[in-house]
């Protein structure tokens, strides 16, 4: 989680396993707002990390059908 607006949590990254620890998706993702705080010492996100990341709305569609 990120901050975003300065107030905000926002999704930085995503994993989702199955019941068998099979990785069904693992990718970084642009959160909704203006990103104030990468909480890189919690985190280890970098602004280079979510450069080329999903946008938010992708992701959770992807989610939906996993």
């Amino acid at each position: 989680m990120v901050e975003i607006n300065n107030v905000e949590n926002g999704l930085a990254r995503i994993s989702v396993v199955n019941e068998h620890g099979d990785v069904l998706i693992n990718t970084f993702c642009k959160p909704p707002g203006q990103i104030s705080d990468y909480r890189y010492e919690i985190t280890g996100l970098t602004p280079d990390d979510l450069e080329n990341a999903l946008e938010y709305d992708e992701c959770r569609k992807i989610v939906k059908i996993i």
